[in-house]
């Protein structure tokens, strides 16, 4: 069976149907983008969607929480924190059956701005039963 790659990304766009053969089928909508990467079929989706797996096999899967939103600044001069880094999950082998499977991408957390508040979370990712966890909000300038 060839290998295939799912991996959902609030980064990269496109406008292909999720579908491919490579002894199962998966389908989603029209956001999510195909590409072929040596002897793997990558699709990637921008925004949550609902991927329709037909029969069976064995994916790895890539999922990314959404990063944290950076720290306001306090005047011209000082920065708050940087956001934290959206979690990453990578699961190799992961055995999908045939069914609609929900997928949630978790967009980035909001800067603070020049209001001198902290940055929001990112929110969290997840598809099959697995959760990348959002990045934390940067802090703050504090005199």
């Amino acid at each position: 069976m060839q290998k295939s790659r799912f991996s959902f990304s609030v980064a990269l766009l496109g406008a292909l149907p999720c579908a491919a053969a490579f002894g199962f089928n998966i389908t989603g909508d029209s956001s999510c983008r195909i590409s072929y990467v040596g002897d793997r079929t990558v699709i990637t989706c921008p925004q949550s969607t609902t991927l329709n797996v037909t029969g069976s096999g064995t994916a790895e899967v890539l999922l990314v929480g959404g990063g944290g939103g950076a720290g306001g600044i306090d005047g011209a001069d000082y920065g708050g924190g940087g956001g934290g880094a959206g979690g990453v999950v990578h699961v190799n082998g992961l055995e999908l059956s045939s069914g609609p499977y929900k997928v949630v991408i978790g967009k980035g957390g909001a800067g603070g701005g020049n209001s001198n508040v902290a940055g929001a979370n990112g929110e969290d990712t997840s598809a099959f039963d697995l959760i990348a966890y959002g990045g934390g909000g940067g802090a703050r300038h504090a005199n």
